[in-house]
């Protein structure tokens, strides 16, 4: 992860799901199209749905394409709605979404 100085650090909200996950949507590439590198934190998200995912997963196309980065503040862990969403989801088998969802591991 390329954390420093220049890092825009956005909390994603407690809850993103297909009903609440309007002002997210907005919000995080309006994000990325300010910033050239940014943090995103999901330790606070409660409840999440795969809109959660598509829309991370759009932002970080965005951020690719125009050379900058999304990265995580933490990785997805254990007990945590994010993780195991991902895992119902089929996200754990694939190295890339390991590196981005989890930093290289998977939560036991």
């Amino acid at each position: 992860m390329n954390e420093g100085a220049t890092d825009f650090r956005l909390n994603a909200p407690p809850s993103v799901t297909m009903r609440t996950v309007a002002a997210f949507r907005s919000e995080l590439p309006d994000a990325c199209g300010s910033h050239s590198s940014i943090l995103l934190d999901i330790g606070g998200v409660a409840e999440a749905d795969l809109s959660f995912v598509q829309v991370v997963y759009a932002a970080r196309y965005q951020m690719d394409s125009a050379g900058g980065s999304l990265n995580l503040a933490g990785p997805a862990t254990a007990g945590d709605p994010i993780a195991a969403l991902l895992q119902r989801a089929g996200f754990t088998t694939n190295p890339a979404d390991v590196d981005f969802w989890f930093h290289g591991e998977l939560p036991q």
